[in-house]
């Protein structure tokens, strides 16, 4: 037997990431139009005269061809000018831990077996604006993060008539099945990017870790909260009350207000990926340097389907927010097949 340790990391800096800001009214005007804040969409929203109207230079844009342009135009600190992006700032960092623990099994009566596992505490990534005229930078865990990863695999032999010459062994020895395994858990969900988290809610009450229920797969509690500017409260959605919710964890962003959250959390998890194949093969000696194989092999044994590699719906308009739709959403994976083989092995 054979068992080995390794701890592998990596830490990269100065990555590029691209600014949105360049050009935007400043977060202390934005703020008086925040009607979260108390403030008047109106004061960005309202069109005036367009000082460019006409104007010589301008040709082949609104600026030219538009008689008024809103004030939320005009407060750019470039107005003559839209929206501007600046690209090579160099402000990303991504940390990587992990350890991986290899064991094997040689050959003894019969079987082999090799394992091994991955564990991946630490992936992150900054870098990137949720927020760019807030100056707010996405401190996350990286897309692809995958905790734990386990495989498994192996030959065992069969005992039955192994290396007996008679009829019977011809015919019911040789047999052997090798099996392989694979789990992984799940990657990160992406935040929807009209939503940010109410204050002070605890993610792990939030999260269902993909709960499979009939046809759904839930990985979030759909308890939405939607602005009311009569009453300066979120009210519950009405998805979120059909489904039982109590008060908002998610909160729609209102136009002009700053995000806070970020693009992907921890505890918000696609499901997880498990998989098994198998190997039949039945090897008959034909001379003492010949032999002859048959194989069988079947890969996702089980014809499990999979949904590691989809989303939970991000539309908070939709009934399947924070959810998997198995009848609407197709398989990541691919259905059971099998298929046969022969081969001379000299």
């Amino acid at each position: 037997m054979s068992l080995e340790a390794t701890y592998a990391a990596s830490r990269s800096h100065g990555l590029e990431a691209g600014f949105n800001a360049y050009n935007e009214p400043s977060a202390d005007y934005q703020r008086q139009c925040d009607v979260t804040q108390g403030g008047s969409r109106t004061l960005c929203d309202q069109l005036v005269p367009n000082p460019f109207f006409g104007v010589a230079g301008f040709e082949g844009t609104n600026r030219y061809t538009d008689p008024t342009i809103s004030r939320f135009e005009l407060n750019r600190p470039f107005p003559a000018f839209a929206a501007l992006t600046q690209n090579q700032n160099n402000v990303g960092e991504l940390t990587y831990d992990s350890f991986q623990f290899v064991a094997n099994k040689r050959w003894a009566k019969g079987v082999t077996i090799n394992a091994s596992y991955t564990y991946v505490p630490r992936w992150n990534e900054v870098g990137g604006y949720v927020d760019a005229v807030s100056g707010l930078l996405n401190d996350t865990v990286y897309f692809s993060h995958r905790p734990h990863r386990f495989t498994g695999s192996g030959v065992w032999e069969l005992p039955w008539y192994r290396d007996d010459r008679s009829i019977l062994g011809y015919l019911l020895g040789g047999w052997s099945i090798a099996p392989a395994v694979v789990y992984q858990s799940g990657q990160p969900w992406d935040m929807p990017g009209n939503v940010d988290l109410a204050p002070g809610i605890d993610r792990k009450t939030m999260a269902l870790d993909g709960k499979k229920d009939g046809q759904f797969i839930y990985g979030v509690k759909p308890c939405i909260g939607v602005f009311n500017t009569g009453t300066g409260q979120y009210d519950l959605a009405s998805v979120s009350t059909a489904y039982g919710c109590t008060e908002p964890y998610f909160l729609i962003r209102q136009t002009y207000q700053r995000r806070t959250a970020m693009n992907r959390y921890d505890e918000f998890r696609r499901p997880g990926y498990f998989n098994i194949d198998m190997n039949f093969a039945k090897t008959t000696p034909i001379t003492k340097g010949v032999r002859f194989q048959v194989r069988f092999e079947a890969f996702n044994l089980l014809n499990s389907p999979q949904y590691d590699e989809r989303q939970f719906n991000q539309d908070t308009n939709s009934a399947d927010f924070g959810r998997i739709n198995r009848n609407a959403t197709g398989q990541s994976g691919f259905q059971r097949f099998v298929q046969m083989g022969f081969r001379l092995i000299f």
